[in-house]
C-alpha cells in the first residue's frame, strides 16, 4: 500500500518548523526587554538584600569615591552603565548625561576625561558585578540586582532628602550617613498608585 502524502502539508511542517526558532527569540527578547529599560539589564548575583549590605561594606570606598565626583559635575542627571564598561569598545569610558538646568550646551553621550574615575567604575562594573550608577538631582544610586521589573542597590541622598529614584517602593537607612539599601518595584509601585497611596519608601 503506498501512502501519499500531500504537498501542503508537508510545506505547512517545513515552515513551522523553520518558525520555531525565530519564535523563541522573539520571546526571549520580549521577555528580557523590560528589564533593559527599567534596570539596565538582569543581575542574579546579588539578588538578596544581605549580600547587598556586604557589598556595601566591601566598596564603600569606591562608592563614595563616585558619588563625591558624580555630585561635582554639574550635569543634574548622569546614568552609566556596565555595558558601556567593556574593554576595547566605542563606548568604554563614557557617561550619559544631560542638564534639566540648560547649563551644559554638552549632552548625550560624553568621554569622561578622567581616568582615575574610569578606572574606579570599572573595578565596580567588572569586579564587583555593578550594573547600573545613576545621578538624578542629589541622589546617586549604585543598582546591584535586577530582573524584569525590579531593582535594588545602595543609595545616597547627598542633601538628606528623599531618594530620587524610579519606582521607589522601599528604603532603609545604612550605618553610613545619608546612605540607603533601597528597593524599587514598577509593579507594586502602580499598585499603591491605584490605591490612592502616595507616600511609601520613606527614610
Amino acid at each position: 500500500m503506498i501512502i501519499k502524502i500531500k504537498k501542503k502539508s508537508c510545506f505547512r511542517c517545513c515552515v513551522i518548523t523553520a518558525l520555531i526558532p525565530v519564535i523563541i527569540i522573539v520571546g526571549i527578547i520580549i521577555y528580557l526587554l523590560p528589564a533593559i529599560m527599567i534596570g539596565g539589564g538582569l543581575s542574579f548575583r546579588y539578588s538578596s538584600k544581605n549580600k547587598i549590605l556586604r557589598e556595601f561594606n566591601k566598596n564603600f570606598e569606591q562608592l563614595s569615591e563616585v558619588s563625591d565626583y558624580l555630585l561635582s559635575v554639574e550635569y543634574n542627571t548622569v546614568w552609566i552603565s556596565n555595558t558601556d564598561y567593556i574593554y576595547n569598545t566605542e563606548d568604554y569610558g563614557t557617561w550619559y548625561v544631560s542638564d534639566a538646568y540648560g547649563k551644559n550646551a554638552e549632552s548625550g553621550r560624553v568621554k569622561i576625561n578622567d581616568d582615575d574615575f574610569v578606572n574606579t567604575l570599572d573595578y565596580l562594573f567588572s569586579n564587583r558585578k555593578y550594573n547600573v550608577i545613576n545621578r538624578d538631582e542629589s541622589t546617586i544610586s549604585f543598582q546591584l540586582w535586577a530582573n524584569l521589573d525590579c531593582g535594588k542597590g545602595i543609595a545616597c541622598s547627598a542633601d538628606g532628602n528623599s531618594l530620587n529614584i524610579d519606582y521607589l517602593t522601599y528604603s532603609e537607612p545604612l550605618s553610613e550617613e545619608n546612605w540607603y539599601y533601597y528597593e524599587a518595584d514598577f509593579n507594586l509601585y502602580r499598585e499603591r498608585r491605584e490605591n490612592g497611596e502616595t507616600q511609601w519608601g520613606e527614610k
